[in-house]
């Protein structure tokens, strides 16, 4: 039980006094032992905290990325390095986010579709059948974008390769231009040392001048390949390459004397191979040497391996030479081919109650063998078989013409 309350003016005894209550620490002595308890754990976090904070403001007031411009230049360098494949990927990478950003350099404007061209066209170079196809179309793409906007150090390189795309997809008409500019700063003889790239193009040029035949075609075929052969830095494996190029331009313009020129020319381990050997029967039967041409065309067309393009070659150059010389035609049944000892005329005439007609002084066809006729200009026409080939029919035999129609062709 309490006590009672002490009346007034009673004092209590001092053994009876009540105790003080405790005083409590003020928060300032609470800090100073939490301190105290935790200095460097504490120490480390503020150390921490600064260097981090000092870290973020330096990075985003100081933007370390290099300018569009450095990036482009560290794209282009990479791309000197042809035979490394780090570099090309490195290329691609800056080139693609350059890209994506629309930059274009004011002093080249083409940049980046050229360096997408060149590196889809050197990927090209190591594949095969579709991919490659594929690749170069798209190097030709990224080309064509760059071409009104290449530099003055890389207009020849950017040029060349385009005019090698459009080629390797078959558009050998759209590949001329490019070509064209690519060796015409070359041509003259202020450069008697033209790059590398020169020769090349200027030998897909002259290919190109020779597949379309024209007369204008095979004159502009002669002099590139006479502004090549002027250059003091021509190899001697292209310097024959060039030769041959050159009689076949003038076994199509029918001189063979030009033709013979060149062909003398060609050193004799070149001569040897097996194109060459065709060629050289194409001069001999332009000059009408025609026995001089079968001894090069038979020996060819005897030869057995893999490769039988150039026996093929050389036994329809057989026939055609036999023929020329009327004493033998050249029969076509299927895939295989005979000679046979008889005059076209006569061969006509054993043959007319057979279903064949003579479409050209050099050509007799079976009716059932046609597919369909093509009218050309001048009353010719192409006569075209059922396996897809085409031969030429031309007017002084349009007799024929109503015996193809009458077969239901």
């Amino acid at each position: 039980m309490a006590d009672p309350a002490a009346k007034p003016g009673e004092r209590k005894p001092a053994g009876d006094k009540v105790p003080a209550a405790p005083h409590s620490p003020s928060l300032l002595t609470k800090a100073r032992a939490l301190f105290t308890a935790f200095k460097w754990p504490v120490i480390g976090a503020s150390g921490a905290i600064v260097v981090l904070g000092a870290g973020a403001s330096w990075y985003f007031l100081h933007d370390t990325r290099p300018e569009p411009p450095v990036l482009l230049a560290r794209a282009l360098e990479c791309l000197k390095d042809r035979d490394n494949a780090e570099a090309t990927v490195e290329a691609r990478r800056i080139t693609s986010e350059l890209d994506a950003l629309h930059y274009r350099d004011p002093d080249f404007m083409g940049a980046i579709p050229y360096i997408l061209g060149v590196i889809d066209f050197r990927k090209a170079q190591q594949q095969i059948d579709r991919e490659r196809v594929e690749s170069m179309r798209s190097a030709a793409a990224h080309l064509e974008r760059a071409a009104d906007g290449l530099d003055a150090a890389h207009r020849l390189d950017g040029l060349f390769t385009l005019g090698m795309a459009l080629s390797a997809i078959g558009d050998v008409a759209g590949a001329q231009e490019p070509l064209r500019k690519a060796v015409q700063d070359f041509q003259t003889e202020k450069t008697p040392t033209p790059p590398p790239e020169f020769f090349q193009a200027a030998a897909a040029l002259q290919d190109g001048y020779l597949d379309v035949h024209t007369p204008a075609a095979l004159m502009a075929a002669v002099k590139l390949n006479e502004a090549v052969l002027a250059k003091t830095n021509l190899e001697p494996g292209e310097r024959d390459i060039t030769l041959l190029r050159r009689a076949q331009a003038f076994v199509a313009l029918h001189d063979g004397e030009q033709a013979r020129a060149a062909m003398i020319q060609v050193s004799n381990e070149a001569s040897a191979r097996h194109g060459a050997v065709l060629i050289r029967a194409q001069v001999y039967m332009a000059e009408r040497r025609f026995k001089e041409a079968r001894v090069d065309l038979e020996a060819l067309s005897n030869e057995s391996g893999l490769d039988s393009l150039y026996p093929r070659q050389a036994l329809y150059l057989l026939g055609v030479s036999f023929e020329a010389d009327h004493d033998y035609v050249l029969l076509h049944v299927g895939d295989k081919s005979w000679l046979l000892r008889e005059t076209i005329a006569s061969l006509e005439m054993r043959l007319a109650l057979s279903g064949f007609v003579r479409i050209h002084r050099s050509a007799l066809v079976n009716v059932d063998r046609v597919r369909e006729l093509r009218p050309r200009s001048k009353g010719e026409f192409d006569v075209v078989l059922r396996d897809g080939k085409q031969l030429k029919m031309t007017r002084n035999y349009r007799a024929a013409v109503e015996r193809l129609v009458g077969s239901d062709v």
